[in-house]
């Protein structure tokens, strides 16, 4: 019961509007809600059988079928994605959108027929919603197109890491033009020296923050600003190449932009 209340929770930030901070969703989480998932899907599934829905048909991606073959079909993609996800290791993003899709074709029949979902799907539904959050996507997916890329923790940490080492880089490559612009003054070199050391300190905060599974939203948020405001700088004074140590600082902020559903500045 606890964790079914802390997951409805979820749901609700998950849906706010974006001037109130939203955590990333950890994979310890992610997990925790796909395994909710297969318990609400044999609730569900054993309520529509135990009324003897199994012959009905249902219009899915796939094309209609019976509602039994259907349900074949979900069952396995639940299995799929508990099965493969493994927490900072694997994020099983083919097999989480296999499994929304089945998911999302209930919701759309729901609505095409007009019909008021059973008291068994609601909470399943629920649950759903929530994962597609934690992996960016809509709810529910529509268009055929749609893919996942949420990186597993250990990943998104690696191209954290790989920040703070193009950080070091970045100092490295521009020093001596910096130097040698006799434009610059030694109190604009020395502050834009400090701009990159408090980056790369920045993306140490946060690659520790990440690691030990702390909220990091905030951190995140003022690391990509920092990020930006070495860019203008360095493009102020013509020194900017996308090139080099930049494209780590460029790949981790991507990342993490993505991962936490923030604006990449």
């Amino acid at each position: 019961m606890y964790r079914s209340l802390r997951f409805a929770a979820l749901v609700i930030a998950l849906v706010a509007p974006r001037a109130v901070a939203i955590e990333r969703v950890t994979d310890e989480q992610v997990k925790g809600l796909i395994q909710d998932i297969a318990k609400g899907f044999d609730t569900w599934k054993a309520d529509l059988k135990e009324n003897h829905l199994g012959s009905a048909l249902i219009t899915s991606s796939a094309g209609t079928m019976s509602l039994e073959k259907f349900l074949e079909s979900f069952g396995t993609a639940v299995d799929n994605a508990k099965d493969r996800f493994d927490p900072k290791k694997n994020a099983a993003n083919s097999e989480v959108v296999a499994l929304l899709r089945l998911g999302s074709d209930v919701v759309l029949q729901q609505r095409r027929q007009g019909e008021a979902p059973r008291s068994t799907w609601v909470p399943l539904s629920s649950n759903l919603q929530a994962l597609a959050h934690a992996y960016s996507l809509p709810w529910p997916i529509e268009s055929m197109s749609v893919q996942a890329a949420r990186l597993p923790e250990k990943e998104l940490a690696n191209k954290v890491e790989q920040m703070k080492s193009s950080a070091n880089q970045l100092w490295d490559e521009k020093e001596q033009a910096v130097k040698n612009d006799k434009a610059i003054s030694d109190t604009t070199r020395e502050s834009l020296k400090k701009s990159v050391e408090q980056l790369r300190e920045m993306a140490d905060g946060v690659h520790s923050r990440i690691e030990d599974e702390k909220p990091a939203e905030v951190e995140v948020s003022q690391l990509l600003t920092q990020v930006k405001n070495v860019k203008e700088t360095l493009t102020k004074f013509s020194l900017f190449s996308a090139g080099g140590a930049w494209r780590g600082i460029d790949s981790g902020a991507e990342a993490l932009a993505r991962e936490f559903a923030l604006a990449k500045r």
